[in-house]
């Protein structure tokens, strides 16, 4: 099991009156901090963000840049897999476990050879074999390994909502019109790879 989780906070995004009040072609002017006793109207915008005026009075400060903040994300990625090995190969070489020659005197400890050492029998010392791979034992293994995994992403299906309209004048401001990209494997922001929960099943056999 191989869980991947990912938390942020959410990111700044700039708020702006939607107006050209200085004539530059530019839409990016920021709002000023209305007074707490202005009424709400056409130019006075109430939000849960604060209260923003949009032709801002001579004196009145200007909100500064990334003045609001987006909602934070919040990912659980999960994947899970399982290895079956199966099918034998019989690599085993019974000429290459059979002692022969001034071996076979040397591991029976007669001429040619010590004695085994510690006492042992010679027939105990000649009876190990050695597998293909050099190992003692190792005459097998196996000829297909097949592998199954299932990948969630998103597994808890939480809905991470994209950057807010920031816009004054627009009609949606403070609502996220799109899904949010976070870093896990969904895609960019507001593209189809950014939804959520999503299951991938994969075999892959080997042989």
């Amino acid at each position: 099991m191989n869980p991947f989780i990912v938390a942020n906070t959410g990111p700044a995004f700039n708020i702006t009156t939607g107006l050209d009040r200085n004539l530059d072609r530019q839409f990016n002017e920021r709002p000023s901090f209305a007074a707490d006793n202005a009424p709400c109207s056409a130019t006075i915008k109430c939000t849960r963000f604060g209260k923003f005026n949009l032709d801002p009075l001579p004196g009145e400060t200007i909100i500064p840049r990334n003045y609001g903040h987006a909602p934070g994300a919040f990912v659980v990625n999960l994947r899970v897999s399982r290895a079956f090995a199966f099918g034998v190969i019989n690599r085993g070489n019974a000429a290459a476990a059979k002692p022969t020659g001034q071996t076979a005197a040397a591991a029976a400890g007669g001429p040619g050879g010590p004695a085994p050492a510690g006492g042992g029998s010679g027939a105990r010392t000649a009876a190990v074999g050695v597998g293909p791979q050099g190992g003692a034992g190792a005459a097998s293994e196996k000829r297909y390994n097949l592998n199954v995994s299932i990948n969630f992403q998103n597994i808890f299906n939480r809905v991470n909502l994209g950057v807010p309209v920031g816009n004054l004048s627009s009609p949606s401001f403070g609502e996220s019109l799109g899904l949010g990209g976070a870093f896990g494997g969904f895609g960019a922001p507001g593209s189809t790879g950014a939804g959520n929960r999503r299951i991938y099943a994969q075999v892959r056999l080997n042989f």
